[in-house]
């Protein structure tokens, strides 16, 4: 074997696995969900997730607003026979005051405590194109 075989040899000997290990890091959550309005979806952890309502009022790309807007998300989550109901909102949440950040919350569903994030509202409404039905929610579950 020459001396550029060995080193190409070497290189992919090193190189297969660290290519291979970094394909698995980029799974995605297993307990996230992309939901419009009145769709539900069992998660992962036996959780099922229902939105009731989903409502965009943030400022369009490519205006300028007096106020930002912000995206509510109400929707019911359900193990078993137990069910409990969440408000979470990207953007300022003018009724609990703007200092307080609302795109969280726990929950306790048949005696495990979970917690509920907002990610992402989509698509972010433009000047064209403002909010409409086709709005998801994309919310992780997360057992804790």
């Amino acid at each position: 074997m020459t001396y550029s075989q060995k080193s190409i040899a070497a290189f992919l000997f090193a190189a297969v696995p660290l290519a291979y290990a970094c394909k698995t890091s980029d799974a995605t959550p297993t307990n996230r969900v992309a939901l419009r309005a009145y769709q539900s979806a069992r998660l992962q952890n036996d959780v099922t997730v229902r939105v009731d309502s989903l409502t965009d009022s943030r400022c369009p790309e490519g205006l300028v607003c007096i106020w930002a807007g912000n995206a509510v998300v109400k929707a019911t989550l359900s193990k078993d026979t137990d069910q409990k109901q969440v408000r979470l909102v990207l953007g300022p949440d003018v009724t609990n005051g703007a200092q307080r950040k609302s795109d969280s919350t726990g929950v306790v569903l048949s005696g495990a405590t979970y917690k509920v994030i907002l990610r992402d509202v989509t698509p972010y409404p433009t000047v064209n194109q403002p909010s409409s039905a086709a709005t998801q929610a994309v919310i992780d579950v997360t057992k804790l």
